[in-house]
């Protein structure tokens, strides 16, 4: 995993990150983080929020990532993407786009549900078609849809929908 001993990321509304962080490697709770041209919500600027850096998540079990990503919105989290989201990762683009910055660089990568039975992989590719915003949704559809191979969205076509986080080195 990258870290970025060396940056602070610096947020317009001095976000901090709370204490606590998902019990997972690939997502770093960090310090502050910076939103380009972003305004929080009325009352997000007063209240300590965590932000978690998603950095080269290649993914895993949908089930384990939608519960993250209900933890992650009900608690308010800011989430910034460094490197590429692949798989289930992706679920964290369902999260309102106030909350979410990337990284120039970032990428996100998708593909068709696989490993349970015909049934279970069809319900979860439709559910995390149900999950994404209408953008992503509108990328995938005019790639034919999810399949079993890797669809790569890049930084160019997803920054156009979601904020730039900005970093500053210390």
């Amino acid at each position: 995993m990258k870290t970025l001993a060396y940056a602070v990321l610096v947020a317009t509304a001095f976000f901090t990150a709370a204490p606590t962080a998902i019990a997972h490697e690939r997502h770093t709770p960090v310090a502050t983080l910076q939103f380009a041209n972003y305004v929080p919500p009325a009352k997000s600027g007063r209240t300590r929020q965590g932000v978690y850096l998603i950095s080269d998540d290649r993914g895993g079990d949908l089930i384990t990532y939608a519960q993250r990503v209900k933890r992650v919105r009900s608690e308010s989290k800011l989430v910034a993407f460094n490197g590429t989201c692949s798989s289930a990762c992706t679920l964290y683009l369902s999260l309102s786009p106030t909350r979410i910055c990337i990284m120039p660089g970032a990428s996100f990568q998708f593909h068709r549900a696989y490993g349970a039975s015909r049934e279970m992989n069809q319900w979860g590719s439709d559910y995390l078609i149900r999950q994404y915003p209408k953008w992503v949704q509108t990328w995938i559809a005019q790639r034919g849809g999810l399949r079993s191979g890797l669809m790569r969205m890049k930084y160019s076509y997803a920054s156009q929908f979601l904020r730039t986080c900005r970093v500053a080195t210390t």
